[in-house]
């Protein structure tokens, strides 16, 4: 259709392909994109160059197919990690971490009966698992969205509040239930 419409304002105004396809007044004017640009521009070519332009053109299409399909597949894959790291930094590393304080604070000293002393380990712990929420959360949002400061600011604080509530109530209840 639109290659249609080139050919028809270029036959009704007596212009050239790269005229019709690539001037101010083509159907392609109004397209902002300077890969559409570059791919007309790559038609006229091929249009002067003549047949044997054509496998030419088949092979990068299809090289830009495969490059299409590589990028979606690149970024589910990132899409995935970046999941599994938000998931580690606000989740499981909290729980985890929680859980094996109220462990720590279960099992015998020296002497039978004596606990372990748990605000050492709790402390030690506890900043551990606020580190590895602000890390994890900030490559996280750099990967998927880019080192913007406001949104990785943001991103980052809601995980050191989802970390804290998390760490606080595995300790609770894995003292509780141990």
């Amino acid at each position: 259709m639109l290659f249609d419409r080139a050919n028809e304002q270029g036959a009704a105004l007596g212009v050239g392909i790269e005229t019709a396809l690539c001037g101010d007044r083509s159907p392609l004017a109004s397209v902002p994109s300077r890969r559409v640009d570059d791919v007309a521009r790559l038609f006229v070519d091929a249009a002067r160059a003549g047949q044997p332009a054509g496998p030419s053109l088949v092979a990068a299409g299809e090289y830009l197919g495969a490059l299409a399909r590589l990028e979606t597949e690149t970024r589910r894959s990132i899409r995935h990690a970046t999941g599994t790291m938000g998931n580690t930094a606000v989740l499981f590393g909290p729980l985890v971490g929680g859980v094996t304080v109220a462990l720590a604070g279960r099992v015998g000293g020296s002497k039978l009966g004596e606990a372990i002393p748990q605000t050492g380990l709790a402390l030690a712990v506890g900043v551990y698992v606020l580190l590895l929420a602000v890390v994890l959360t900030a490559l996280a949002t750099g990967l998927a969205r880019g080192f913007d400061r406001s949104v990785v600011g943001y991103r980052v604080g809601l995980a050191l509040l989802a970390a804290t509530a998390t760490y606080l109530a595995a300790i609770v209840a894995g003292g509780l239930l141990v």
